[in-house]
């Protein structure tokens, strides 16, 4: 967080290739998390896997990255309110 603070881009800090959460949602239980189709992730092996994250600590302005208490990830396309509602 510091370094975003002193004018690092997520991208920046994400590394060489993080993972990709597509069809991503927010989601509420204890803590804020989001949930999605994973694809590249070191320990959840697959692609368009459904996962949960760790929570979430932000998500930039653009909704291009998210950070959670464990890892960044690059974000594909969000759940429209419509698909979740349909």
């Amino acid at each position: 967080m510091k370094a975003l603070r002193d004018g690092s881009l997520p991208e920046e800090l994400a590394g060489v290739e993080p993972p990709t959460l597509d069809r991503w949602a927010p989601a509420l239980g204890h803590k804020l998390y989001l949930v999605g189709l994973s694809t590249g992730h070191p320990k959840l092996v697959g692609e368009n896997r459904l996962i949960s994250t760790s929570e979430l600590m932000l998500v930039s302005e653009d909704h291009t990255y998210a950070r959670t208490l464990s890892r960044w990830y690059r974000l594909g396309r969000e759940v429209s309110r419509t698909e979740l509602d349909g």
